[in-house]
């Protein structure tokens, strides 16, 4: 069988955009695409893995977030991109951006 590696890639895209934290087997499931399939397809559109996919759009949407959002508290912003936590959300932003987000936050006023 023949897939639209872009359109697969798109949907993908606009999955993790919706809910960043969403495993490959999960959207696997839900496209009912064999993941070395999506794999590939985000390999065409990014030159790269899924994880740093997942890791790039939820970066720009945190950032986005403490930007756009300046009266929301990081616990808001934490769950609506839908961490259980705050320092699992604190840690992750950490880890892929460099920054804390209270750190980003300030960096933005």
């Amino acid at each position: 069988m023949t897939y639209d590696l872009k359109a697969i890639f798109n949907l993908v895209r606009e999955t993790l955009e919706q809910a960043p934290l969403t495993p490959l087997r999960e959207i696997s499931s839900r496209l009912r695409i064999e993941r070395h399939t999506i794999e590939k397809a985000i390999r065409l559109g990014t030159g790269d893995s899924f994880r740093n996919l997942r890791k790039s759009i939820v970066s720009n949407l945190a950032i986005n977030q403490l930007a756009a959002s300046p009266h929301k508290s990081i616990k808001e912003i934490c769950f609506a991109l839908g961490f259980g936590s705050t320092r699992t959300f604190s840690r992750t932003i950490k880890r892929v951006i460099g920054k804390t987000p209270k750190e980003l936050r300030n960096n933005k006023s």
